[in-house]
């Protein structure tokens, strides 16, 4: 069986020639010609035509993107930072300060929870 995630020397030089031809751009013009054919009254595909044409390259992705569990854990990395920040308070003296802070932090922490589970929103 091949190693997971290998590509082979024959398909990275097909997908650099398809980059590099502007492959993309061009089936996007023919396939849209195509669906003009059959549909000459289509608005939509004709602005859609218009504006692929001249386009050369392919299509540039907006930035990294992350599956669930990384959401997760950048969110949860966010929070704990957050937590650190409020476990540097100072101390109280009286009992009855230490019963308020507690309770601050507690509800501090719930509201963390809850936008980590979603139901913050």
């Amino acid at each position: 069986m091949a190693k997971k995630g290998t590509q082979s020397a024959s398909k990275k030089a097909a997908k650099t020639a398809y980059k590099n031809e502007n492959r993309g751009s061009k089936n996007k013009e023919r396939k849209l010609e195509r669906h003009l054919k059959s549909h000459p009254n289509d608005a939509q595909a004709q602005s859609a035509l218009k504006a692929n044409s001249g386009i050369s390259g392919a299509k540039k992705r907006s930035g990294k993107k992350h599956n669930a569990t990384q959401r997760l854990q950048m969110k949860i990395d966010k929070w704990s930072k957050r937590s650190e920040k409020l476990m540097e308070f100072e101390r109280p003296k009286s009992k009855k300060d230490i019963q308020k802070a507690k309770r601050d932090f507690d509800k501090d922490m719930k509201a963390i929870w809850m936008e980590l589970l979603g139901f913050g929103k």
